[in-house]
């Protein structure tokens, strides 16, 4: 829990986990089947803007948070300059959902992603990123949920016209989008090879 703040996770038992996943994979494990993942661009905003921590505007009320997720050091600073005008970073909690989603989302996406591209003769593994923002304001102060952990499922499952999903989404998700996520998650899961994907973030 003080490594990633999560109540329940796998661990390692030596039988029904017999070893770290990312050791696994390096070991071949699952090597025969194609594989398709992917992130949202800003992940970790989902657990910030929605709760408390989105009024944390102090960088020092995150220290916590930072050693106990292994950030190296210097990396808040960093990550401060590095907002864009698609993707601002509001305040703290911008800073800190760009960090945390590196850390805990892309980055071992990518791991998974590279360890397998090591491997000769490796079933095809590919990526995508969903970049789309979502306009819904889930606190009193204003911060959008923007490309946030879960806004891809209901354009992956193309279940947008729903109540629930409009939670996510808001009123008016933009239908073409759900329309090529789910062609391409269905077309993976028909035939294990998926169609090219282009698009903006907007």
């Amino acid at each position: 829990m003080a490594a990633c703040g999560l109540s329940f996770m796998p661990v390692v038992d030596g039988t029904t986990l017999p070893k770290r996943p990312i050791e696994a994979i390096a070991d071949g494990v699952g090597d025969r089947v194609p594989l398709l993942m992917g992130t949202t661009t800003e992940e970790f905003r989902l657990f910030i803007v929605s709760t408390i921590l989105v009024a944390w505007n102090l960088p020092s009320l995150y220290n916590g948070h930072l050693t106990s997720y292994s950030v190296p050091t210097g990396s808040w600073d960093e990550y401060k300059k590095g907002g864009t005008t698609t993707y601002p970073r509001d305040g703290s909690s911008g800073v800190a959902s760009a960090l945390f989603t590196d850390r805990m989302f892309r980055i071992p996406t990518y791991r998974v992603a590279e360890t397998r591209s090591e491997r000769s003769g490796a079933a095809p593994t590919h990526l995508y990123e969903l970049g789309w923002r979502s306009p819904v304001t889930p606190n009193n102060v204003g911060v959008k949920l923007g490309a946030c952990h879960s806004v891809d499922l209901p354009y992956a499952w193309d279940t947008t016209e729903l109540a629930e999903s409009k939670k996510l989404t808001g009123d008016n998700p933009p239908k073409p989008l759900a329309e090529a996520l789910h062609k391409a998650w269905a077309d993976f899961a028909k035939t294990g090879a998926v169609s090219c994907m282009h698009g903006t973030a907007r």
